[in-house]
């Protein structure tokens, strides 16, 4: 069973926007649907690009209430994705920036082989930076 993705989406210029479509063939081969918590702003500023993404059925949309804050928009993402994904379903929390950075970048083939890794451990993981990749942030 393939894993499902959590991204909240935070983008009133639509930078990400561009991104998300770049990447999207790679998104459709590696999880079974992507759930997207939308930001305010970004429905309010990119009405257009939000309605074209929850025409896709591998998109399931979370729309936030004014008001709410970073954490929340998290939260209502992985909510919405507990609640309608499989129970046995990996869910990858992540941000849109970072899953961009990967899958256009150097760095595909060992998310590739970290997420089979993963599938494999059927318990929570939790991917941080090591110290040689905190010494160069934000430069990266």
């Amino acid at each position: 069973m393939q894993p499902v993705v959590v991204f909240p989406l935070h983008d009133k210029d639509g930078g990400m926007l561009l991104h998300l479509r770049k990447i999207l063939p790679d998104l459709k081969k590696i999880f079974e649907k992507a759930v997207i918590s939308i930001t305010p702003p970004t429905l309010e500023l990119q009405k257009g690009s939000v309605e074209n993404l929850s025409k896709d059925p591998f998109f399931e949309i979370v729309y936030n209430s004014p008001g709410t804050q970073v954490g929340d928009h998290f939260l209502a993402g992985f909510n919405a994705a507990a609640t309608k994904c499989k129970p046995e379903q990996l869910l990858h929390l992540c941000t849109i920036d970072r899953l961009a950075y990967i899958l256009e970048g150097e760095h595909k083939s060992e998310f590739f082989q970290d997420l089979i890794w993963l599938e494999k451990q059927r318990h929570p993981v939790l991917f941080q930076r090591s110290p040689k990749a905190w010494s160069t942030h934000p430069k990266n």
